[in-house]
Protein backbone atom coordinates (compact mmCIF):
# COMPACT_ATOMS: atom_id res chain seq x y z
CA UNK A 1 0.00 0.00 0.00
CA UNK A 2 1.72 3.16 -1.12
CA UNK A 3 0.77 6.16 0.96
CA UNK A 4 0.41 8.40 -2.09
CA UNK A 5 0.42 12.19 -2.10
CA UNK A 6 0.79 13.52 1.40
CA UNK A 7 -1.91 15.92 2.64
CA UNK A 8 0.24 17.54 5.31
CA UNK A 9 3.62 19.25 5.47
CA UNK A 10 5.95 18.82 8.46
CA UNK A 11 3.23 18.05 10.91
CA UNK A 12 3.56 15.10 13.20
CA UNK A 13 2.36 11.66 12.21
CA UNK A 14 1.82 8.52 14.24
CA UNK A 15 2.35 4.95 13.09
CA UNK A 16 0.53 2.36 15.21
CA UNK A 17 1.82 -1.23 15.24
CA UNK A 18 0.18 -4.40 16.46
CA UNK A 19 0.47 -8.14 15.97
CA UNK A 20 -3.07 -8.24 14.53
CA UNK A 21 -3.22 -5.63 11.73
CA UNK A 22 -0.94 -3.76 9.31
CA UNK A 23 0.53 -0.48 10.55
CA UNK A 24 -1.80 2.48 10.61
CA UNK A 25 -0.45 5.93 9.74
CA UNK A 26 -2.35 9.07 10.75
CA UNK A 27 -1.63 12.75 11.34
CA UNK A 28 -1.68 14.01 14.93
CA UNK A 29 -1.27 17.28 16.80
CA UNK A 30 2.23 18.76 16.88
CA UNK A 31 2.22 18.93 20.67
CA UNK A 32 4.28 16.48 22.69
CA UNK A 33 1.80 14.36 24.63
CA UNK A 34 2.03 11.82 27.43
CA UNK A 35 -0.89 9.74 26.11
CA UNK A 36 -2.49 9.06 22.73
CA UNK A 37 -5.61 7.16 21.68
CA UNK A 38 -5.43 4.79 18.72
CA UNK A 39 -7.33 1.67 17.66
CA UNK A 40 -9.60 2.14 20.69
CA UNK A 41 -6.66 1.83 23.06
CA UNK A 42 -4.89 4.39 25.24
CA UNK A 43 -1.12 4.36 24.82
CA UNK A 44 1.30 5.95 27.27
CA UNK A 45 4.58 7.70 26.47
CA UNK A 46 7.50 5.31 27.12
CA UNK A 47 9.45 8.16 28.73
CA UNK A 48 12.30 8.18 26.19
CA UNK A 49 11.85 11.80 25.09
CA UNK A 50 11.24 12.92 21.51
CA UNK A 51 14.54 11.68 20.07
CA UNK A 52 14.89 7.97 19.28
CA UNK A 53 17.30 8.36 16.35
CA UNK A 54 17.41 9.35 12.70
CA UNK A 55 14.75 8.08 10.33
CA UNK A 56 14.24 7.71 6.59
CA UNK A 57 10.88 7.67 4.82
CA UNK A 58 11.01 4.80 2.35
CA UNK A 59 9.75 5.81 -1.12
CA UNK A 60 9.24 3.87 -4.30
CA UNK A 61 8.53 7.09 -6.26
CA UNK A 62 9.09 10.73 -5.23
CA UNK A 63 5.53 11.07 -3.89
CA UNK A 64 4.82 7.53 -2.71
CA UNK A 65 5.76 6.45 0.83
CA UNK A 66 5.84 2.69 1.48
CA UNK A 67 7.40 2.75 4.96
CA UNK A 68 9.94 4.17 7.36
CA UNK A 69 13.30 3.04 8.72
CA UNK A 70 14.32 4.23 12.20
CA UNK A 71 18.00 4.06 13.22
CA UNK A 72 17.70 3.71 17.00
CA UNK A 73 20.16 5.58 19.24
CA UNK A 74 19.17 3.55 22.29
CA UNK A 75 18.11 0.04 23.15
CA UNK A 76 14.37 -0.43 23.41
CA UNK A 77 13.38 -3.01 26.01
CA UNK A 78 10.15 -3.69 24.09
CA UNK A 79 11.95 -4.45 20.80
CA UNK A 80 11.29 -8.19 21.27
CA UNK A 81 7.54 -7.49 21.28
CA UNK A 82 7.78 -5.04 18.38
CA UNK A 83 9.35 -7.87 16.31
CA UNK A 84 5.95 -9.63 16.43
CA UNK A 85 4.07 -6.69 14.91
CA UNK A 86 2.73 -6.95 11.36
CA UNK A 87 5.13 -5.42 8.78
CA UNK A 88 7.74 -4.50 11.42
CA UNK A 89 11.27 -5.67 10.68
CA UNK A 90 13.87 -5.37 13.44
CA UNK A 91 17.57 -5.76 12.63
CA UNK A 92 19.37 -8.66 14.33
CA UNK A 93 21.21 -6.26 16.65
CA UNK A 94 17.98 -4.38 17.46
CA UNK A 95 19.47 -1.05 16.32
CA UNK A 96 17.15 -0.35 13.41
CA UNK A 97 13.45 -0.81 12.86
CA UNK A 98 11.78 -0.82 9.45
CA UNK A 99 8.01 -0.45 9.24
CA UNK A 100 6.29 -1.17 5.94
CA UNK A 101 2.82 0.34 5.53
CA UNK A 102 1.68 -2.51 3.27
CA UNK A 103 3.03 -5.48 1.36
CA UNK A 104 5.37 -3.50 -0.94
CA UNK A 105 9.02 -3.84 0.13
CA UNK A 106 10.84 -2.36 -2.88
CA UNK A 107 11.95 1.20 -2.29
CA UNK A 108 14.36 3.50 -4.11
CA UNK A 109 17.40 4.11 -1.84
CA UNK A 110 18.17 7.43 -3.58
CA UNK A 111 14.66 8.71 -2.67
CA UNK A 112 14.76 7.28 0.87
CA UNK A 113 17.63 9.10 2.55
CA UNK A 114 15.89 11.81 4.60
CA UNK A 115 17.96 11.39 7.79
CA UNK A 116 15.16 13.26 9.57
CA UNK A 117 15.08 13.49 13.35
CA UNK A 118 13.06 14.77 16.29
CA UNK A 119 9.33 14.66 17.05
CA UNK A 120 10.00 10.96 17.59
CA UNK A 121 8.29 9.37 20.60
CA UNK A 122 7.36 5.81 21.51
CA UNK A 123 3.95 5.09 23.04
CA UNK A 124 3.07 1.72 24.54
CA UNK A 125 -0.32 0.11 25.11
CA UNK A 126 -1.48 -3.38 26.04
CA UNK A 127 -1.54 -4.67 22.46
CA UNK A 128 -0.30 -1.70 20.41
CA UNK A 129 2.92 0.28 19.99
CA UNK A 130 3.02 3.67 18.30
CA UNK A 131 5.84 5.87 17.08
CA UNK A 132 5.58 9.55 16.18
CA UNK A 133 7.62 11.23 13.44
CA UNK A 134 7.75 14.49 11.52
CA UNK A 135 5.60 14.04 8.42
CA UNK A 136 7.71 13.46 5.32
CA UNK A 137 8.38 16.24 2.87
CA UNK A 138 7.60 15.87 -0.81
CA UNK A 139 10.55 14.96 -2.99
Amino acid sequence: MAFGTLPYKRKRVLIALSDKAPPELCSIEDLVASKVQTNGEELVDAGLGDWLGFYDWLRDTPKSIIGIRLWLDQDLKCIVLIRTCVNAVVAEDGRNLTIFLGSDRKFAPSLSDDQDFGANQLFIGKRVFAFTFNAPVDR
